[in-house]
């Protein structure tokens, strides 16, 4: 009967002492902080000190990924300062538009024809006159100089030509030729057979005298600038060919002057 008298005074003192802890709270300095007191606070502050540091990460990030239109904006706004061009740059731009380099082509390389040398006085006209025209393959966007295109163009003029005795100087070189050509003929194999008489005749052939040239003022290709090179375009194509055309009419005349004689020669044996 004690026993469980005991037993039942045990149990109300329990139950009185649970109600007791259970009525207090953590404010109350009387609590007494034992071990596993101080082991729950410390886990409780790092589990608060994580949660914040997570808290601000997600802020800092949140912050980021609603805003990239602010950051692109002062990237582009600093880009854009940077690359603002200075009154230097733009005077170093518009100095090197206005002297921009010129990229001109390789000359071609001509093979030299190694010509035979005549086999009579007089000329195939046509045939001379085609190796002495200009050969224009391959000429665009080479370069000349700026002085040599110049006059090309000023000689090329009709006007020009004969005004200022251009189509005496083309005589006069064609004579030139028809000398040399003359000297090649006599000094081949076949001119050692000829008779003292042929080539008598053939060397009476030859021009002894230079056209004088008429004095009609200073030319204006005279006035062409040295300035550097030019690339050769289309223009300067067609002012060769013209000038080509003109010289070829002044060295048919001596061509067919020469021929006339050289009938005579040919017939000697």
């Amino acid at each position: 009967m004690l026993k469980k008298i005991h037993n039942i005074v045990g149990k109300i003192f329990l139950s009185c002492t649970a109600f007791y802890w259970f009525g207090c709270t953590d404010t109350n300095s009387g609590i007494p902080v034992g071990p596993s007191n101080i082991a729950n606070q410390n886990s409780s502050s790092s589990e608060a000190f994580s949660s914040s540091e997570q808290l601000s990460s997600k802020t800092e990030e949140s912050s980021s990924s609603e805003s990239p239109s602010s950051s692109s904006e002062v990237q582009t706004k600093s880009s854009s300062s940077n690359n603002t061009p200075s009154s230097s740059s733009i005077s170093a731009a518009s100095s090197s538009s206005e002297k921009a380099p010129i990229s001109c082509k390789e000359p071609i390389s001509s093979s030299s024809v190694k010509r035979e040398p005549p086999q009579k006085a007089s000329f195939d006209i046509e045939r001379t006159l085609s190796v002495m025209s200009h050969d224009t393959t391959g000429l665009l966007g080479q370069c000349v100089s700026a002085m040599q295109s110049c006059a090309i163009h000023l000689q090329s003029y009709y006007k020009n030509f004969y005004e200022y005795a251009v189509d005496s100087r083309k005589r006069t070189r064609a004579k030139d030729f028809v000398n040399s050509e003359l000297d090649s003929l006599l000094a081949s194999p076949r001119g050692a057979t000829f008779s003292e008489e042929k080539r008598n005749c053939i060397l009476n052939l030859k021009y002894s005298y230079w056209e004088a040239t008429p004095d009609y003022g200073i030319p204006p290709w005279y006035s062409c600038e040295d300035n550097g090179d030019v690339q050769i375009d289309e223009a300067y194509i067609r002012a060769i060919l013209t000038l080509d055309s003109l010289s070829r009419e002044e060295y048919k005349k001596i061509l067919e002057e020469t021929n006339e004689k050289a009938a005579e020669c040919d017939a000697l044996e």
